[in-house]
């Protein structure tokens, strides 16, 4: 009752981004591979080249910061009533796994990572699996702007108390011009 009224509340305020897909009602990663392959269709029309890194948080859940998730709510209007969830869990970080609130507390928590995106930027959000994808006909401006989004993302990964998997983090480049040409390099 309280996680169905907790999804009411978050869907009917618009709290969580547009870009979250995970564990919502009428959307799922089918809705991602089908706006990542209109963006990529468009780009090639274009003769642009599309370069996406598709990110992972380590151990998300474990490391999500209980506090910041009570402070979402109450700024959002909520009573802390959530508090009573983590007290009977005792455990000062994370959210437990497999717990039906949990897939509602989670994202509320990393809502915030849409901000690392400029405007011209194509991101998606499945729970704790981001993508940003940038098109242009030059690999050095989109570098450039992968490698700001890149750096933005990292601060903000330091600042809510996450980090990036290294093994499943990947970047990958799309194109369809024909030559050689480099990949992107990012740091």
């Amino acid at each position: 009752m309280i996680n169905d009224r907790l999804v009411w509340f978050l869907e009917s305020n618009k709290l969580l981004t547009n870009l979250q897909c995970g564990f919502r009602q009428g959307r799922s990663t089918i809705d991602h591979l089908v706006q990542l392959e209109i963006y990529i269709r468009d780009a090639f029309l274009k003769k642009e080249h599309v370069v996406t890194i598709f990110f992972d948080l380590e151990k998300g859940y474990k490391t999500t910061w209980q506090y910041d998730i009570l402070k979402h709510l109450f700024d959002s209007g909520l009573t802390c009533f959530i508090q009573n969830f983590f007290d009977y869990c005792q455990w000062v970080m994370g959210v437990p796994q497999g717990s039906i609130l949990s897939v509602v507390l989670f994202p509320i928590k990393i809502n915030s990572i849409v901000s690392c995106m400029k405007t011209d930027t194509e991101g998606t959000l499945y729970v704790d699996d981001f993508s940003s994808s940038y098109r242009s006909k030059h690999m050095c401006t989109m570098e450039k702007h992968l490698q700001q989004c890149f750096n933005k993302l990292d601060k903000w990964a330091k600042t809510n108390g996450f980090k990036f998997s290294k093994t499943k983090t990947v970047c990958m480049h799309f194109c369809q011009l024909r030559g050689l040409h480099p990949d992107s390099t990012l740091i």
